[in-house]
């Protein structure tokens, strides 16, 4: 009988060993199927990022004409009375909007803010009303875009003052009133981009590329347009 139960406890001491050794592999396997997942989503990210970039000068021909650049680069504080959307039936383009946001915000209507403001549009590139930005700051007669908050705005200066009261209201931590600095010193669209990639509004979206990946593809837009 001893020597029974010696041999059944060296059978479940193999059978342990054995099973330490499966659980083991399985550990491998799985660290392995993770770190492909991790390089595929990698790719991913970049394919996806390579696509937005190519697809820019697109979605930018429909946001910006060269009559609206030039309008929008001598744009002051007069330009900054909306339109009400009752009278626009479409929303307007991307530069004419950056420009009229401009003044709202203290900051002047130049030509690096307007780089760094439509590449912003740009990447959101929403369809919610007067709102491309996709700001989810409720006002009056407001209604969601979306299910995640993003606003329907009633006019073009509902939009604008939506945008102003987000990034000036905004806590502390969020980081907003570092991309609101940049934009008043009419900072470098790179600059400004770094400052709204590390703010809450995208923190960490796109490999942290949220805006910087756009920036030298609309400065290129805008080069060309204005020549």
């Amino acid at each position: 009988m001893e020597q029974r139960a010696s041999a059944l406890r060296d059978l479940s001491e193999r059978r342990n060993a054995l099973q330490a050794a499966f659980d083991s592999q399985q550990d491998l396997m799985a660290a392995d199927r993770a770190g492909v997942r991790h390089e595929e989503a990698l790719l991913a990210t970049r394919d996806r990022e390579r696509r937005q970039v190519d697809a820019l000068v697109t979605r930018l021909a429909t946001g910006l004409s060269t009559a609206e650049l030039a309008d929008a680069k001598a744009a002051s504080a007069a330009a900054a009375a909306a339109h009400d959307g009752r009278t626009s039936p479409q929303p307007i383009s991307f530069g004419r909007w950056a420009a009229l946001l401009m003044p709202r915000l203290g900051a002047p209507a130049c030509t690096d803010n307007l780089i760094v403001t439509v590449a912003w549009e740009t990447q959101e590139y929403t369809q919610a009303r007067w709102n491309p930005l996709a700001t989810t700051k409720d006002m009056p007669g407001a209604t969601d875009f979306n299910s995640t908050g993003v606003k329907d705005y009633r006019s073009l200066g509902q939009g604008l003052e939506a945008t102003r009261l987000t990034l000036e209201d905004g806590a502390p931590e969020w980081g907003y009133q570092a991309v609101l600095a940049s934009l008043r010193s009419c900072a470098d669209p790179m600059i400004t981009a770094r400052a709204v990639n590390a703010s809450a509004w995208c923190r960490g979206c796109e490999g942290g590329q949220y805006l910087t990946a756009l920036i030298p593809a609309v400065e290129a837009w805008f080069s060309s347009h204005s020549r």
